[in-house]
């Protein structure tokens, strides 16, 4: 005798995937914004070290251009800000998504045991 999945599951089961794999985008969304908030982290710190008669420059495009120190430090600091707000989102994207998929994996598990032991109980 096979069990048949009922449509609700299998509707609830699709539900998943769907939010395993927006959980999964996310996830490599906020490791890229990781990634650039190091790499200006590591820049500021750098910055910070020069003197302030040190030639500084920036690069635009394809070409590297002069700048002041304060300047390219007033921009760093503020897409550094920019990556630290974009991964607080992410993160609590992310918590919710994980939220989501526990409690429709808990309603999956809950309706294929009931499903089960209906099976199961009425032979």
């Amino acid at each position: 005798m096979s069990e048949e999945i009922p449509p609700q599951v299998r509707g609830q089961l699709q539900r998943l995937q769907q939010l395993q794999d927006q959980l999964q985008a996310i996830e490599l969304r906020k490791q890229q914004w990781q990634i650039r908030l190091n790499e200006l982290e590591n820049a500021i710190k750098e910055l910070e070290k020069t003197d302030e008669d040190t030639p500084v420059y920036k690069v635009v495009g394809s070409i590297m251009i002069s700048s002041s120190k304060q300047k390219l430090l007033s921009e760093l600091k503020e897409k550094k800000e920019i990556a630290e707000a974009s991964i607080m989102t992410l993160d609590k994207q992310e918590k919710l998504l994980r939220k989501q998929l526990r409690d429709l994996q808990r309603r999956i598990t809950e309706a294929l045991s009931a499903r089960r032991e209906g099976i199961t109980g009425g032979a």
